[in-house]
């Protein structure tokens, strides 16, 4: 529209007239539908921008909902597996007839990995914290079927600010990615860290590349896919994946809430 009207007051210039004949009936008449036009079509134009970008982030969030569906009940499909509670209640069996002290913390640790993966459907984000104790106890678990072969350590979840999110189950993910892909013996222990950055907000997690043959389903990806799509959607900092030729590390970006 400014253009229509600036070329009108040039051509007005040009020849010698007044300026003030741009307002004039004579020469509105001239203008006035050119710039209804202009201004239908613009209007019609960042409607259209504004409705596929409407349309685009609908789109994303059921795609991100799915997604979170998926992963949420892969998840609580491999905690309630047959295997994992048959190779739990093994454990427990021993423990009860060596150690019956410790038989009564596996019972509350794995009560615990049960309620909190409960806990946790349908939520986007969790307190990193809470985070952190889910996953002791499912270490907790896991080292008394592996012994001496798992080697894991983690950040002291009282030293993490209670503002500080990530998304549910996601160091579980991680921990049942390293424990799944990689061969774990007394001889050769799978070790398993986490990193806490706090200044730069993130958490890393470092375990020792030792491959296991594995069957193509068994091997899809499709958990840390998941996990990168959710934060796609949370944050524009990426889920950085980056194996060597010794280790496998993943760092998860920290959402800071309030």
């Amino acid at each position: 529209m400014v253009v229509i009207v600036l070329v009108r007051l040039g051509y007005i210039l040009y020849r010698g007239q007044n300026p003030a004949l741009l307002v004039s009936p004579q020469y509105i008449d001239g203008y006035l539908f050119p710039l209804v036009i202009t201004a239908l079509i613009s209007m019609f134009m960042h409607s259209r921008s504004f409705l596929l970008g409407w349309r685009e982030a609908v789109v994303q969030t059921e795609r991100l909902q799915k997604e979170m569906a998926q992963a949420e009940a892969e998840t609580l499909r491999q905690q309630l597996d047959p295997h994992f509670m048959f190779n739990a209640l093994n454990a427990l069996t021993s423990l009860v007839e060596e150690e019956p002290q410790l038989a009564v913390r596996f019972i509350r640790q794995l009560s615990q990995v049960y309620r909190y993966v409960l806990d946790a459907r349908g939520r986007e984000v969790v307190p990193l914290a809470d985070e952190m104790e889910f996953a002791k106890a499912y270490l907790f678990l896991q080292r008394i079927r592996y012994g001496e072969a798992l080697q894991a350590e983690l950040p002291d979840p009282d030293s993490v600010p209670p503002n500080l999110m990530v998304p549910p189950l996601s160091l579980q993910l991680l921990l049942e990615n390293a424990l799944k892909h990689n061969v774990a013996l007394q001889q050769q222990p799978l070790h398993i860290g986490f990193e806490l950055n706090l200044p730069a907000r993130q958490l890393t997690l470092r375990n020792t590349l030792r491959p296991r043959r594995l069957s193509p389903e068994e091997t899809s990806g499709l958990g840390l896919r998941n996990l990168q799509a959710r934060y796609a959607f949370l944050t524009r900092q990426p889920l950085l994946i980056q194996p060597t030729a010794t280790e496998f590390v993943v760092t998860l970006p920290l959402l800071e809430i309030g």
